[in-house]
């Protein structure tokens, strides 16, 4: 089986999960010779991460980018370079933010909230349809990342586009705690809350 190179953008990858995840991409056959791309929001910062990924053997082209998800501004730059050099972005993998709770018992309030793991936009959406209304929706997923890489695929020629969506649970409104941990097993809807 040939493998493609893939254009694989990463926040919040200097230290923790992503730091680990891109080490396992740069080891892993199907994605070894891929383009990794690190925000660097602090570029010292991910100056040092890239020298640790090359300490520990890491040969994958790793080329920092300008992504920082606290501002408009630095992402649409980002898409830019991306569409500027390499035309597409295969992978998105989406670990930094910040996060708010909405306020608004009409869920306008939403459009500013961020959290990690975020591609949730139909979730905001349906929670805005007066149909539901009387629907609760507790993001699995969480959050809503609003950035210009959400819907930025870039020219993917012949390559079958994959869909990824974040799970949601619908309840009754009151069913669900809000601003706590919840979690799911075994794809099992029902939702149980993790004590901190």
């Amino acid at each position: 089986m040939a493998v493609r190179e893939r254009v694989i953008l990463y926040t919040g990858a200097n230290r923790g999960i992503c730091f680990a995840i891109i080490q396992a991409l740069a080891s892993h056959p199907e994605t070894a010779t891929s383009t990794l791309l690190p925000d660097r929001r602090d570029p010292e910062k991910g100056k040092a991460a890239v020298q640790e990924l090359s300490g520990k053997g890491v040969s994958t082209t790793i080329a920092p980018i300008m992504a920082d998800v606290n501002s408009n501004r630095p992402i649409r730059d980002a898409v830019g370079l991306v569409e500027h050099q390499y035309g597409h972005l295969d992978v998105l993998i989406n670990n930094t933010g910040y996060g708010a709770i909405p306020v608004a018992s009409d869920y306008s309030d939403w459009r500013d909230t961020y959290a990690e793991a975020a591609l949730n936009t139909p979730t905001v959406e349906m929670s805005r349809d007066p149909a539901n209304k009387g629907v609760e929706f507790q993001l699995v997923g969480p959050g809503h990342c609003n950035t210009a890489f959400n819907s930025y695929r870039g020219d993917q020629g012949s390559t079958p586009r994959h869909k990824y969506s974040s799970r949601t649970d619908q309840a009754e409104k009151g069913k669900y705690k809000n601003a706590s941990f919840w979690e799911t097993k075994r794809a099992i809807l029902e939702l149980v809350e993790i004590p901190w």
